[in-house]
């Protein structure tokens, strides 16, 4: 590909991976951080690492997954940023059901996680599950398994992709809808 190619693409890349989890919120918010004025949008597994117009769980603000203290279909959106590879099966799918409950229909789940090809998704001994583009699809949809996983779900994939700046910092970076 020609540099001047090259420089086109990226020029229409988003500036910030914030602005590419806005395709799944109401349009009419405008910028990012003004989503606070819409409700209630939580940062699960937060640590220090905050997102200016969120509410962040962590276990430094004293919130342990899965158990979210929001009532039915009160929050209008949660990110998951490098949390969810730490949680060992059953309480990732505890957390997940929580997302689930709390979310309002239609408001986004964005999530972060390494991919499972990358270096990033084993140099940390606290990793726990490991993600690939299909890993929603499974759990939401696949009707080949046993029933040893619920497929009740009430989320719908509005993407996945797999995105980094090297081989070794890949990351599944993926939305989840609430219906």
């Amino acid at each position: 590909m020609a540099e001047a190619e090259m420089r086109l693409k990226v020029h229409h890349i988003p500036h910030s991976i914030l602005n590419l989890f806005e395709v799944g919120m109401d349009r009419q918010v405008g910028h990012f951080t003004s989503l606070r004025e819409q409700g209630c949008i939580l940062n699960l597994g937060a640590g220090y690492k905050h997102i200016t117009g969120t509410t962040r769980m962590s276990l430094e603000t004293g919130w342990s997954a899965p158990r979210l203290k929001n009532k039915n279909e009160t929050v209008d959106g949660i990110f998951a940023l490098h949390f969810f590879e730490h949680l060992e099966r059953s309480k990732l799918l505890d957390t997940l059901r929580e997302c689930e409950r709390v979310l309002r229909p239609g408001a986004p789940l964005n999530v972060v996680v390494p991919w499972y090809g990358a270096q990033l998704a084993y140099q940390d001994l606290d990793h726990r599950t490991f993600w690939t583009v299909e890993t929603w699809k499974n759990l939401l949809d696949n009707q080949y398994y046993d029933g040893s996983m619920p497929r009740d779900w009430r989320f719908r994939e509005n993407f996945s992709i797999i995105m980094g700046l090297n081989d070794r910092n890949l990351v599944v970076v993926s939305q989840l809808v609430k219906i």
